[in-house]
């Protein structure tokens, strides 16, 4: 893995260059390949050119712009009876956002914007590699603009409602409309209760919509929607004195028209369908200290009820228990400081074969540096510090035939993930 990253500024405008790439082995036998094949590997590359401009036009509006050209490549080697089968990505688009914001007699700021992408290469091909022989390629294109209003009004000094709508339109699917509402209101000073409405949605993506693939019996579905969510949200925030901040906040979300994978009974084949609906409500909570002399400390712990609104099924890899806590120690005044990590994941029910994988502490321990020498900062991190064994649940690309794993009585339900690791990165500001 390796990234670059440019950035010029100068006046009001901003260039930003990023290409980054990763190649990452699958040693599991996913989508049926060979097990443990180390030919089994994907490629991910991308680089992004962006052009952002920024004005203040007074004291009660300004104006941004953004210009950009983005490309994706995926590149997949998947093993099969010893033959190489390759399934490639092509993304390629560019677009742009223009924004104003004005603020109208002192109690409204208007935000009005619209954006624009054209999807100018979305190719998906595969092929055996030797013998050749072509499995798929389609080549698309599509474009989406958007246009989006949010009005923030302060009602009362200590009671703000902040609206908002924004329309998208999508070349493969049509419309969508999503609002978004909060009501912020702070009796006291350092007391916020906050009362947050929204809704969102995912298109389907082209992998979804077009990957048609006999040989692996897999295709796509051109009349797929996006899917949708609602999210409600209450939130108390409490600032203790100067240096604690607690929030407690409960939590209700509703996801229609979810896009899952299921077996077509007219011929078999796997395909994409808007079918299932899920929803998830729950508590979080979280408190924070910092400290004058560098001490910094964060302690989370959340619980959430994800089911199926279907069959009312707990959903897949949707834990119930998460908790966090991050500590920051100061060794050497603002120069050398420890940080302990300690994250617990409840048990969460597997895809494969509908059991579950385990509960499990990880602990992480980060020794850091800022400017001990000019312009340098050095850390290093110690993952899994107590070299905890534990798994994550398989995606539906285990399900397979089980007659090819080498232990059939135990497929790739649960996968084992990594024990202690290190991590040395170097940072030099110029």
């Amino acid at each position: 893995f390796y990234n670059t990253l440019a950035k010029l500024s100068y006046g009001d405008f901003i260039l930003e260059g990023i290409y980054s790439s990763r190649t990452k082995g699958i040693p599991t036998a996913s989508f049926g390949a060979d097990f443990n094949d180390r030919r089994n590997r994907t490629t991910d590359s991308h680089w992004l050119a962006d052009l952002k401009y920024a004005r203040s036009l007074g004291e009660s509006a300004d104006v941004t712009g953004r210009l950009f050209y983005d490309s994706y490549d995926y590149d997949g080697d998947y093993v099969y009876n010893g033959v190489v089968n390759r399934d490639l990505g092509r993304g390629r688009w560019w677009g742009g956002e223009l924004q104003a914001a004005v603020k109208l007699f002192d109690r409204h700021r208007l935000i009005a914007g619209s954006e624009f992408r054209d999807n100018i290469r979305q190719d998906q091909q595969n092929f055996d590699e030797s013998p050749f022989s072509s499995k798929l390629s389609d080549r698309r294109d599509s474009r989406i603009w958007a246009l989006y209003l949010q009005d923030e009004y302060t009602i009362f000094n200590n009671l703000i409602l902040n609206a908002g709508v924004r329309y998208d339109h999508y070349s493969t699917f049509g419309s969508t409309v999503n609002p978004r509402l909060a009501l912020i209101y702070t009796p006291l000073a350092g007391t916020v209760f906050k009362f947050l409405y929204g809704s969102a949605f995912r298109a389907p993506n082209v992998f979804e919509l077009y990957y048609n693939l006999p040989s692996q019996n897999v295709k796509g579905n051109p009349n797929l929607g996006p899917e949708k969510i609602r999210t409600y949200e209450l939130i108390y925030e409490q600032y203790i004195g100067n240096h604690l901040r607690g929030t407690i906040e409960g939590f209700y979300n509703y996801i229609d028209n979810l896009i899952v994978q299921v077996t077509d009974p007219a011929d078999g084949f796997f395909v994409f369908k808007n079918l299932s609906r899920a929803q998830a409500d729950g508590v979080e909570t979280e408190l924070e200290a910092k400290f004058d002399n560098g001490l910094t400390g964060r302690a989370s712990y959340t619980f959430q009820d994800a089911w199926d609104s279907d069959t009312g099924q707990t959903l897949v890899n949707s834990p119930r228990h998460l908790a966090k806590l991050n500590v920051t120690i100061p060794l050497l005044q603002e120069k050398v400081f420890l940080g302990i990590e300690e994250q617990f994941t409840d048990r969460r029910k597997t895809l494969v074969a509908g059991n579950f994988a385990k509960s499990f502490f990880v602990t992480n321990l980060t020794l850091s540096s800022r400017d001990l020498l000019k312009n340098l900062e050095l850390s290093a991190t110690l993952y899994n510090l107590f070299d905890c064994r534990y798994g994550d649940p398989g995606g539906a690309e285990h399900i397979q035939d089980p007659a090819r794993f080498v232990d059939p009585a135990h497929p790739l339900d649960i996968i084992q993930q990594d024990g202690r690791t290190f991590r040395v990165k170097l940072t030099y500001k110029f």
